[in-house]
């Protein structure tokens, strides 16, 4: 057999097979509640009021859907309702958010979960 045949199907086996048949699948998800998911909450945001908002005494809270990275971070989000004026405000508060990442079989996993984001205004 020829050494160079030899040679170059040595490395197809041991380099280039590997990376073909690597699966790049997208994280496993899991769906954890928002209370659930308040305990493991490490760095909050507080939104800011928006002054529109205040001077018409809007008060309300946004709900949205998240889902959160592996790492712990706001990798999507979906405002499923809430007053518009107060909808901004919330979205670039949560979007700095970090939790503690959650962990299923010993592998970091994504999450989706509901945040609410409460607007009161002080009296």
């Amino acid at each position: 057999m020829n050494p160079r045949y030899l040679l170059c199907t040595l490395l197809v086996l041991f380099f280039v097979l590997p990376i073909a048949s690597r699966s790049d699948t997208p994280a496993k998800r899991v769906t954890v509640s928002g209370k659930e998911m308040i305990q493991r909450l490490i760095h909050r945001v507080e939104p800011v009021y928006p002054p529109e908002a205040r001077r018409a005494n809007i008060e309300g809270t946004v709900k949205l859907t998240a889902v959160i990275a592996t790492d712990g971070s706001i990798q999507q989000l979906r405002v499923d309702r809430g007053h518009p004026l107060l909808v901004k405000a919330a979205l670039d508060a949560v979007k700095l958010w970090k939790y503690d990442p959650v962990i299923v079989d010993g592998s970091a996993v994504e999450v989706l979960t509901g945040i609410d984001v409460v607007f009161q205004l002080k009296k």
